[in-house]
């Protein structure tokens, strides 16, 4: 008799369950850097303008002693011909102070933490992974064995959205900036629990990390307070 051939059972290729989040990450990137270009191009413009009224000022000055009425510029707006009064640390065509502008230099820098922070994040979904026994939800000391998934679950999720946010105010994205010593002793503290019930020797350096995280948060040294607060340009 011919011998038989064994059955070779091809395994169905799953999605995996990290494409989600890092499509959105990366959305959430391409956002950010466009906003931070269009950022400094909007401060360009501005400062050209500015420098435009001042010439079209000077050009009226010495045209004429007499005050001539306002000439609109291209945009509509009107501009007096009638010299405004110099502002200490301000600009002399409107009083208020000069806008800083975001050199390529500091966009590059805020797009690299950014992009570091999301990373710390991301690295929970290792819990995910079955061939990675360093993240592992089968394991714990203080989770019941029925409620270690659902926990490991809802913190991996809200580690990942929270680091996502801290990132988001790297980025300079509005109604977010003012609340990152907030979100980021959020982000921090979720990590930091996560890996504490599912702890495992070498997850040390994650805890290290969100040590100096918060730590940073918590005192706001200038140099922190002015690179998050947009003040670097």
């Amino acid at each position: 008799m011919p011998p038989r051939r064994r059955r070779v059972r091809q395994r169905r290729s799953r999605p995996a369950l990290w494409v989600g989040p890092v499509s959105a990450v990366v959305a959430w990137l391409g956002l950010a850097v466009d906003m931070s270009v269009t950022q400094g191009v909007r401060v360009d413009v501005a400062l050209t303008r500015l420098t435009c009224n001042e010439a079209v000022e000077a050009s009226n000055g010495s045209a004429s002693s007499n005050s001539p009425a306002p000439q609109p510029d291209r945009e509509g707006v009107r501009v007096s011909a009638r010299p405004h009064r110099r502002v200490a640390g301000g600009h002399p065509s409107y009083g208020g102070p000069i806008p800083r502008e975001v050199g390529p230099v500091v966009v590059v820098l805020r797009v690299v933490v950014g992009v570091l922070l999301v990373a710390h994040g991301l690295v929970h979904l290792l819990y995910l992974a079955p061939d990675v026994s360093e993240f592992s939800l089968d394991r714990s000391w203080l989770v019941p064995e029925s409620g270690r998934r659902p926990v490991g679950y809802i913190l991996m999720a809200a580690t990942v959205l929270a680091f996502v946010l801290v990132a988001l105010c790297v980025w300079q994205v509005p109604g977010l900036t003012s609340a990152w010593p907030v979100l980021t002793v959020v982000a921090a503290s979720l990590s930091t629990l996560l890996l504490v019930l599912f702890w495992s020797g070498q997850l040390v350096i994650g805890l290290i990390i969100n040590a100096l995280l918060v730590t940073g948060a918590l005192a706001r040294p200038g140099w922190l307070e002015r690179f998050m607060g947009g003040g670097w340009g």
